[in-house]
């Protein structure tokens, strides 16, 4: 997408540093996610992963993730600040990891959705394929059979 074609003055989507981790990990735990820290310390040892943020004035508003899986591409971790919701930055954010995933030959594209951003995705092409629930248990105490 065209920066002069922007919702927001002054957006700029790029390359998440190591050091902005901590922002991501807030801005998830803000909407109700799982700590993600493990998840950013794996996210950026590994070459297939492209995580983004979106940034107005300095600050991060919103983040994004892209991975290559052969000629699948995965989206994840979009989230936008609270405050900044409802003008774009979401789709933004989307339109450039699909960018990036075209742009490594990915011929097919799949994310999982929450309720409220469901509509947005579906908006921009992608269709329901599946619905599943999502279980999750902090330090289970697990022992081999």
């Amino acid at each position: 997408m065209d920066e002069a074609a922007w919702p927001v003055p002054g957006l700029e989507i790029r390359d998440m540093a190591p050091s902005e981790a901590e922002v991501a990990i807030a801005l998830a735990l803000a909407q109700g996610w799982r700590n993600r820290r493990r998840f950013y310390d794996f996210v950026f040892r590994i070459s297939t992963c492209q995580p983004i943020v979106a940034v107005v004035e300095g600050r991060v508003v919103g983040t994004g993730l892209a991975t290559v899986q052969g000629p699948v591409g995965w989206l994840g971790a979009i989230a936008v600040d609270a405050g900044f919701r409802r003008r774009g930055i979401g789709q933004a954010i989307t339109n450039d990891l699909c960018r990036r995933l075209r742009a490594a030959g990915c011929t097919t594209l799949s994310l999982e959705a929450t309720d409220d951003g469901r509509p947005m995705y579906e908006r921009m092409g992608f269709r329901l394929a599946a619905t599943y629930h999502q279980l999750q248990a902090g330090h289970l105490a697990c022992t081999a059979m």
